[in-house]
């Protein structure tokens, strides 16, 4: 029998989404994705379109990754094909909670709807930080990897300016921090009692 993830943490980025993963993943419960972050369900999301920087820094993974066993861990990467996101979960066990944890899904306008379609039933966990702290820690992280080399205010500027926007292709400092929209998506398809936000 297939096994169906049944936990998300679906987001925001830079809001302890790591550090609540680790924690949870060390519940004998919880069996957790060899990739913290697969994006599978985030299917508008199309790494074709990341600007080059963005992808020297993203792991693009293929069928030899899941030659391994066990399958290494990693923080992140795009996974668009069916077999390769349920070989993900194919070494638990009998844990009854499966989980994994990409922040793109709340950012992304089709993911709610995705992981519905997939399992009904899930439960999906929204983590949120002021908007203003989030954003400040989304710069930091984005100076240190060499994606802006700009003040902060200006590099807000600068990305809110950009033509070409999209997760990958700018840094949505301002648009990651605007929840409600976001949040909403999961409000109009997800039963209240299955979502968590904190």
């Amino acid at each position: 029998m297939q096994t169906k993830v049944n936990f998300f943490i679906v987001g925001v980025a830079k809001a302890g989404t790591t550090t609540v993963a680790h924690h949870l993943s060390q519940h004998p419960d919880i069996y957790m994705s060899p990739i913290k972050e697969p994006n599978y369900f985030s299917t508008d999301i199309k790494p074709e379109n990341f600007s080059i920087k963005y992808r020297k820094r993203t792991i693009f993974i293929d069928d030899n990754y899941f030659k391994e066993s066990p399958l290494p861990k990693l923080q992140l990467s795009f996974v668009r094909d069916s077999k390769h996101y349920q070989k993900l979960f194919s070494e638990r066990k009998n844990e009854p909670i499966v989980m994994e944890a990409s922040t793109s899904y709340l950012y992304s306008g089709i993911a709610a709807k995705n992981i519905y379609n997939y399992n009904p039933d899930a439960k999906i966990l929204i983590l949120l930080r002021n908007p203003y702290e989030r954003c400040l820690s989304h710069y930091q992280m984005a100076f240190r990897y060499g994606f802006t080399t700009r003040k902060f205010e200006d590099a807000l500027w600068e990305d809110t300016k950009k033509i070409k926007k999209g997760w990958g292709q700018s840094e949505l400092f301002i648009e990651l921090s605007l929840y409600s929209q976001q949040i909403e998506r999961y409000l109009n398809i997800f039963p209240n009692e299955k979502i968590k936000i904190m």
